[in-house]
């Protein structure tokens, strides 16, 4: 694991962070961005079958736009045990959005949403 991190150290050749993440650019065209988005004041009480889901939420840009649309990996990060139930309309620039789902009713939670999204930058 080491090798891998130092590998990954000697090929880097941009990082850019703003408000929408940071970026990690290498020079063989590989790009990983990564972000968390914070929510407050999330309602889970649209059923459906037997969970309760949330309304659509967006996911916003990543820190930097990819040449095609990124592979991503989203991660409900919180202490009421809820979970992503879908994700939608990630494009090059944007994460998208995403459906949280649990097994009972939340009013009001406060999520954390990790990304990680990898694709190429040129």
């Amino acid at each position: 694991m080491q090798f891998l991190k130092e590998k990954l150290q000697l090929n880097r050749t941009k990082i850019i962070t703003n408000e929408n993440g940071t970026a990690i650019l290498y020079s063989n065209g590989i790009m990983i961005c990564t972000k968390t988005v914070h929510f407050t004041e999330i309602n889970l009480e649209t059923k459906e079958g037997v969970l309760y889901t949330s309304d659509s939420l967006n996911l916003g840009k990543f820190a930097q736009s990819f040449l095609t649309r990124p592979i991503i990996s989203i991660t409900a990060v919180n202490d009421w045990a809820a979970f992503i139930f879908r994700t939608n309309n990630v494009t090059e620039a944007n994460a998208g959005t995403t459906v949280l789902a649990k097994g009972d009713i939340v009013h009001n939670g406060i999520f954390n949403i990790d990304i990680v999204a990898i694709g190429k930058w040129k």
